[in-house]
């Protein structure tokens, strides 16, 4: 049923795009990861940012293009509002409801079960989308495993519908299996500043919410000492020109997500890198580490759909 109401939102929003003189990138209205339908005008070919889903080019606008912009923002939220309220009641608590452990699948249920093998440390961190946190960190060598889940709430067994829709107090995060004879974790925290936007309060990019907030989440006071020291020179350095906005919260549990979001950039391949070009995060990256921006193709649509 979501996969419906994504494609009402989809449509909606398409017709939008084609009518908007800016164009919309696309909007990730209550969450077009559950679908993986994701919303590309005409325009984002071009080199422009994406704020809340409207394309902008530069900072020098007219006033009516700013009224367009947000007549744009506000109908494309009124869609999805109209979408999810035309889910029948039983998707709805579906989506509200926890569903207990008998409502994961095998992956959560065995990762759950399972217990940190000796020698081995733990890290957890909040970047925004999950899809995106694991590859550079599964990149690392002295990293085992990284898995996508939630954390950050009180509410037990939340799932993917729940946590993207801002039901939840959760945020989408990705905990860190690793070995601290083989890397440290100094050397995680730098690969998590190195991956994400730490001055923007409750987004990342292309996606907004408290779900989307950067936390990173001590497992103990060293790394809680860690994170500090690491954020005190990072905002020395004025590196990132706005100020930091990281939280740093007390581990308490966290919740696998569903295994089709593991290894999501391997299994989706072609999905993922569409999502990533749109939403704007390697552009940012590069550009904040000044690195020269490798030329890719833009993904054409029908070569994912």
């Amino acid at each position: 049923m979501l996969a419906t109401w994504s494609r009402r939102v989809v449509s909606v929003a398409i017709v939008t795009a084609m009518m908007a003189p800016h164009g919309v990138c696309f909007h990730h209205a209550a969450s077009l990861h559950q679908s993986q339908e994701m919303v590309a005008s005409r325009t984002c070919r071009r080199q422009l940012s994406c704020r809340g889903g409207i394309m902008m080019q530069g900072e020098e606008h007219s006033g009516s293009s700013n009224r367009r912009r947000e007549v744009l923002r506000s109908f494309l939220q009124g869609a999805a509002a109209v979408a999810v309220s035309t889910l029948p009641r039983s998707s709805q608590a579906k989506v509200i409801r926890p569903a207990g452990l008998e409502g994961y699948d095998e992956f959560q249920r065995d990762f759950l079960s399972k217990q940190i093998p000796p020698g081995l440390e733990v890290a957890t961190f909040s970047g925004g989308c999950f899809w995106c946190m694991e590859p550079p960190f599964d990149a690392i060598e002295g990293v085992i495993s990284t898995t996508s889940g939630y954390c950050g709430g009180d509410e037990a067994y939340p799932n993917y519908n729940q946590v993207s829709l801002g039901l939840t107090h959760h945020a989408e995060s990705m905990q860190v299996l690793y070995d601290p004879k083989k890397v440290s974790y100094d050397r995680l925290l730098d690969t998590f500043w190195h991956n994400i936007d730490p001055t923007t309060k409750d987004r990342q990019f292309c996606d907004s919410g408290k779900q989307y907030r950067t936390i990173v989440f001590y497992h103990d006071e060293q790394q809680k000492q860690s994170f500090e020291a690491s954020k005190k020179q990072w905002e020395a350095s004025n590196k990132f020109g706005a100020p930091i906005v990281v939280e740093s919260v007390k581990y308490d549990k966290f919740w696998p997500a569903e295994d089709y979001h593991q290894d999501y950039y391997l299994k989706n391949d072609k999905k993922y890198k569409f999502y990533r070009y749109l939403c704007g995060r390697d552009r940012y990256l590069d550009r904040t580490w000044e690195k020269v921006p490798t030329k890719k193709p833009v993904p054409f649509m029908l070569d994912i759909f």
